[in-house]
């Protein structure tokens, strides 16, 4: 039984099903969930024997222990006695290395705080498992108090720990104890000499002998700065009690305080902990080898990986002289906006570290780099609070009747609560309002925002509040963390900037099975505890910072599907802690495209033997697109990176403007032939004195018209695009008349023109019934002259050049808009393509337009007017 051919469906739909179906089982990535039930842990009673609380690897330390101390009776005094049974722990362990790992961490009351005490855990923990050692005690976390030296001046210190074991070697040991850092602020060398002569004060020299305490801290650079004002203010006193311990050594490790050592240390050559702390000042014998370690770059060295690449999309200072003097006809430099945190010593360094690089000395540069503030916690979200904010928006709520803009206004908040949306809404104002400002004096407006500061959720709601306002602005920040990473984040945080000292991995020598991690600073926790737990301590750790100085902070891109590492002006650093993308073998992937073009072609052939000119034409477009791709593998280290779907890259869209510039070409080279064939149908069919014995044409379109349009179109698109776009950019803001008058002059040159060679071209002089024919033929041969390719094009031509004329009005108004390409040629190249395939583009438009109003117009003027019959035709 046959079935009917219109039931069925076409080849075409089948194959749009296909890959429909077959892309969405290759991109899809739903959100995973978990088939746990809900634990009823307040329910049901733990049992806490000798300070142990319930707690897996993962949980926050802190947040389990002071949950046990406000609610268990009777707690501390149990942590009290647990600091017994330790210290018996540790004397069992004799005949063994013990390596004590000391983690500072904040305790504040935040959540994003307590998000960062759960990744610290996270990184310690992996490091551990990877150095070949293992919880004793999975399950349960223990504590202490330690008792101060001066109890009526120091209140107790709780401390929680847990004990690792080595699995090639029971004896070989790790104590992780986990330390409040707010209690080592005010002192922490006395603090810490107080910890460790309370733990090892009363284990007998032999064994003291085999334990290597190690510090990773201070997690702050406000702490770091005060450690080393005690060793200068009469505390070095607290750090010969360590000294005479006589430990294997005393690490102090650093992967977190990031301020530049000139902001810490009132000389860094003379007070740096490093120059004065390391292996070369352990000469005497018997004493504790003190050394310290700052694993992580300084904000100095990160910001400094950014100036570059600013430098590489065209963002720069200008030409302004150094001593800050511009005169009228200098070109302005960048306007960029620094936001960054007020209440840390981070925020409060970043803007003014980042001026001093950019700017130097010039004091011109320096009024164009804008600073504002913000107080952490924009969101005002804290234990127990209230959006007052919000409750009192939601009490107005409008008419159910209201327009949609009217309906979303209760969701604004108002200006009362703890909640900062309203200053960071009118910030937005007052950027927006300098865009504008910049754009209407110099022509051009805020080009990049740097976003300075250590809280991720504050960075992500200033993104959400800025980018709607400045949508062709470069976002830059410092650190990388997976919520930048986030599909629901995506359109604030897309082609975001991020130069780290890590990334989410490290090298595959440091880090083999642990998953990438959730922010930079889990990496550097990472490789400090690995380096701590290396044969040979002081040497590892020695390596390790040599290896960072030796390598430079990471810079990434976010695109769509995660961060993208960008090289440097020397491409990717083979030995640097944040590994390289992965090879993506372009070169192979060109080869393909290449042979899968050639193959068409040679299917195109036999499946339309004859139409040379159109398979001389698809060869052309296709060794076009394959030079372009071509030039983006040869540029994709130095410049602008090639990739296809990742939403960080210009090359795609740079394609599909150059195959729509192919289409343009192809549809009204297609749409010329077509007409020419209609007409020389129709003037065989009805004026055959007209058309040749071949059935060719006589005084129909020339066929050399054919070609020749190519030829007027080229030029003029050239010199359309360079008064549109470059002529702007060429002469300075002051000098808006120059453009103006070239685009006067253009135009009047143009006009003149017409008048001269193309008389009788204008539509309107045919519409009002001008040079009116005396019979159909002559009728006829009027349509056939107003068709031809050179009037056509100079009617076209003449509303596209008055189209681009109001475009660049509207550039010399508004200002243009920047491209932040990555390269010079990637940026010229950008900048050629977009503005040719909109002039081409407009083109088209005004093609179609053309040929259907002429049309139009034949067709009126056919049954309006009244023709005689023409003599010689009998």
């Amino acid at each position: 039984m046959s079935t009917s051919a219109k039931n069925t469906p076409g080849l075409a739909f089948l194959f749009f099903l296909a890959m429909a179906g077959f892309g969405t089982y290759l991109i899809s990535s739903g959100p995973l969930e978990s088939s746990r039930p809900a634990s009823l842990g307040k329910d049901v009673p733990q049992l806490v024997r000798e300070g142990r609380i319930p707690a897996r690897l993962w949980q926050d330390p802190f947040r389990l222990l002071f949950e046990r101390l406000a609610t268990g009776k009777g707690a501390t005094a149990q942590a009290g006695n647990r600091l017994q049974p330790l210290l018996e722990e540790i004397r069992e362990g004799a005949g063994g290395e013990l390596r004590v790992l000391a983690v500072m961490v904040s305790t504040a009351p935040y959540a994003e705080v307590e998000e960062r005490r759960r990744r610290r855990r996270y990184a310690v923990v992996s490091a551990l498992s990877e150095a070949g050692y293992a919880p004793v005690d999975a399950g349960h976390i223990q504590m202490f108090v330690l008792e101060s030296r001066e109890a009526a001046k120091t209140p107790p210190l709780p401390v929680p720990f847990e004990w690792y074991r080595r699995s090639e070697d029971p004896r070989g040991r790790v104590l992780l104890l986990w330390l409040d850092e707010g209690a080592f602020v005010s002192s922490p060398v006395k603090q810490l000499a107080d910890l460790i002569s309370g733990l090892f004060t009363h284990t007998a020299p032999p064994l003291r002998r085999q334990i290597r305490f190690n510090l990773i801290g201070p997690a702050r650079s406000a702490t770091l700065r005060r450690m080393a004002q005690d060793l200068d203010n009469g505390h070095r006193a607290d750090l010969d009690r360590i000294r005479r311990l006589g430990l294997a050594g005393l690490h102090v490790v650093s992967p977190t305080a990031t301020l530049p050592d000139e902001r810490i240390y009132a000389d860094p050559a003379r007070d740096a902990l490093q120059n004065r702390f390391n292996v070369a000042r352990c000469r005497q014998a018997g004493e504790t080898c003190i050394t310290f370690h700052r694993l992580i770059h300084d904000d100095r060295i990160v910001l400094s990986q950014l100036l570059p690449e600013l430098n590489r999309r065209g963002i720069d200072k200008g030409n302004c002289s150094v001593d800050g003097d511009c005169p009228a006809d200098a070109e302005p430099g960048a306007g960029i906006i620094l936001i960054s945190e007020l209440d840390t010593d981070f925020g409060r360094a970043l803007p003014e570290i980042f001026k001093a690089q950019f700017c130097g000395d010039d004091a011109a540069c320096k009024q164009r780099v804008r600073h504002y503030h913000f107080l952490r916690g924009i969101d005002g979200k804290v234990a127990n609070s209230r959006d007052l904010g919000l409750e009192g928006a939601a009490a107005g709520s409008p008419d159910p009747l209201a327009t949609l803009a009217e309906k979303e206004m209760p969701r604004i908040r108002r200006p009362v609560g703890p909640a900062q949306y309203d200053y960071l809404r009118r910030l937005a104002d007052e950027i927006a309002r300098l865009d504008r400002f910049w754009r209407t004096r110099e022509g051009r407006g805020v080009q990049a925002i740097g976003i300075l500061g250590s809280d991720v959720y504050d960075k992500l709601l200033i993104l959400r509040a800025l980018r709607p306002r400045l949508t062709g602005t470069l976002f830059f920040t410092t650190d990388l963390d997976a919520a930048l990473l986030h599909p629901a984040e995506y359109p604030w945080t897309r082609n975001l900037l991020v130069s780290a000292s890590y990334g989410l991995r490290l090298a595959p020598d440091i880090q083999t099975r642990t998953p990438p991690f959730r922010n930079g600073y889990q990496s550097a926790v990472f490789h400090a505890v690995r380096a701590a737990l290396a044969p040979q301590v002081p040497a590892a750790l020695d390596a390790a910072h040599a290896r960072l100085a030796a390598s430079l902070p990471a810079l990434f891109e976010i695109g769509r599907h995660g961060a993208i590492r960008l090289p440097g002006a020397g491409g990717f650093d083979t030995d640097s802690l944040t590994p390289p993308p992965p090879e993506r073998h372009l070169w192979r992937a060109w080869t393909l495209l290449a042979m899968l073009a050639a193959l068409g072609l040679l299917v195109f052939h036999q499946w339309r033997p004859r139409s040379r000119t159109e398979l001389m034409g698809l060869a052309a477009g296709c060794l076009v697109i394959l030079a372009l791709l071509a030039l983006a593998i040869v540029l994709d280290e130095q410049e602008e990176p090639l990739y296809l779907w990742s939403g960080v890259s210009v090359w795609p869209s740079l394609v599909l403007r150059l195959l729509a510039i192919l289409l343009v070409i192809h549809f009204v080279r297609q749409a010329l032939v077509s007409l020419e064939r209609n007409q020389c149908c129709l003037s065989r069919d009805w004026f055959p004195a007209m058309a040749s014995g071949d059935g060719s044409c006589a005084d129909g379109i020339a066929q050399r018209d054919r070609v020749a349009w190519l030829g007027r179109l080229i030029p003029f698109a050239i010199i359309a695009g360079a008064l549109t776009w470059y002529f702007p950019k060429l002469f300075p803001h002051v000098h808006i008349v120059v453009p103006v008058i070239l685009w006067g002059l253009l135009l009047g040159l143009w006009f003149a023109m017409l008048r001269r060679r193309f008389v009788g071209h204008a539509l309107a002089d045919w519409r009002d019934g001008g040079a009116a024919p005396t019979t159909a033929q002559d009728f006829w041969q009027r349509y056939l002259q107003l068709g031809r390719c050179r009037f056509r094009f100079a009617r076209v031509l003449t509303v596209t050049l008055v189209f681009q004329a109001f475009i660049m009005s509207v550039y010399l108004t508004f200002g243009l808009d920047h491209l932040p390409v990555r390269g010079e040629i990637s940026r010229v190249i950008s900048e050629v393509i977009l503005v040719s395939s909109e002039f081409l583009m407009l083109f088209l438009l005004f093609f179609s337009v053309d040929a259907s109003r002429l049309a139009i117009l034949f067709v009126r003027r056919l049954s309006r007017d009244r023709f005689r019959e023409d003599e010689s035709a009998g």
